[in-house]
């Protein structure tokens, strides 16, 4: 069993990820995110925040490191509504997003959403046990 297991999410492509839809104005605009728990902010592609039509916001931060330690600045911020199709509640989201050019996902969510909207949980089955240190000649 692994040891974090998702709720209600699906693995496409070995990634996890939640259907999620953003009120409008002309309706609901599906968005497919991805769970990322080594990023901390939570990210949305350029191509779906111009599509959103959201008011973009200037992006004053520090650089964003990626896996391969290469820097890039982003686009910009916005913050919008949204809820997953999956997980039943009628919870809805509105968190900031940083505008990525060109990734490979629509959104992603970061750890500290991730962990906040409790979409993945540990199974207590799959905690490590703790065990006493041996001595050498033991």
């Amino acid at each position: 069993m692994s040891p974090v297991s998702t709720v209600d999410s699906v693995a496409v492509d070995n990634y996890f990820v939640e259907d999620l839809f953003v009120p409008r104005g002309d309706g609901k605009l599906f968005m497919r995110a991805r769970l990322d728990s080594g990023m901390e902010c939570n990210a949305i592609s350029d191509e779906k925040a111009q599509e959103l039509g959201f008011e973009i916001q200037p992006y004053s931060g520090p650089q964003i490191i990626e896996a391969d330690g290469q820097t890039f600045k982003p686009i910009g911020m916005v913050e919008f509504l949204f809820h997953f199709q999956r997980i039943l509640s009628a919870k809805t989201w509105k968190v900031p997003f940083l505008i990525f050019p060109s990734p490979p996902f629509d959104v992603a969510f970061g750890r500290t959403f991730i962990f906040k909207a409790k979409l993945l949980v540990r199974p207590v089955e799959g905690l490590p046990a703790e065990f006493e240190k041996l001595s050498r000649g033991e």
